[in-house]
């Protein structure tokens, strides 16, 4: 789910669901392709990352806000070893945001690393070494083995910073804080309950979906660097 121009867009699986901040509901699509992450740059497009990556090879599909696809972009992350390899070669990222200057941001789900794209390029690649970053592990017993995505869940921006979401079942879960022009390292801090990222508000409050209570949890932001 994404909240952008005062509309949130839900993925139901296929298909997207548009609905105004009061929660009627607008309008729908169905893309080509199964998506996993949904964002919206600034003239409206609707972009979605593709779980099918490894067959369909492009990994960003763009939707025009009427629901037409306009074109598409972008490599899957290759697999971390060979247990994720014998599932899938290439998978779709942890985590997608597009900034206020429209350049997307995908997280690769085997490491700290996050690509940013500009006009559909690859513009760069951050990589950071983190001690609250918990890789995923692959989790073999009697019936098999079990994937457990440990890492980045979210990416994220309020005013100059830029923030990276952090999940781990050891570790726990953390809001890391970057400078916005050159990524500079802030700080960070622990989150008390467990939650994905869900949307950051101008205002500055985050909102999780809380797994314990199963609803909407939000934190307030402060940033002191």
């Amino acid at each position: 789910m994404t909240l952008k121009n005062e509309k949130i867009y839900v993925i139901l699986i296929n298909p997207v669901l548009i609905y105004d901040t009061e929660g009627n509901f607008l309008k729908s699509f169905k893309p080509t392709i199964l998506p996993r992450y949904i964002a919206i740059d600034p003239a409206g497009n609707i972009v979605l990352a593709n779980v099918n990556v490894q067959a369909m090879r492009q990994l960003f599909y763009i939707f025009d806000p009427e629901g037409q696809l306009k074109t598409t972009f972008g490599e899957g992350f290759q697999a971390a070893n060979q247990d994720f390899r014998e599932a899938n070669e290439y998978w779709d990222p942890s985590s997608v945001f597009i900034s206020r200057e429209g350049k997307l941001y995908a997280a690769s789900p085997f490491r700290y690393e996050i690509r940013v794209y500009n006009d559909l390029k690859l513009e760069k690649t951050i990589t950071r070494k983190s001690a609250n970053y918990e890789p995923p592990k692959v989790l073999k017993d009697e019936k098999g083995k079990h994937f457990q995505f440990n890492g980045i869940s979210g990416l994220s921006e309020y005013g100059d910073y830029r923030l990276v979401f952090l999940q781990g079942k050891e570790k726990g879960r953390f809001i890391e804080v970057f400078g916005k022009k050159n990524y500079k390292y802030l700080g960070s801090t622990e989150m008390d309950k467990k939650g994905y990222l869900m949307n950051v508000s101008a205002g500055g409050s985050i909102f999780v979906w809380d797994e314990d209570q199963a609803k909407i949890a939000r934190y307030k932001l402060s940033i002191n660097p």
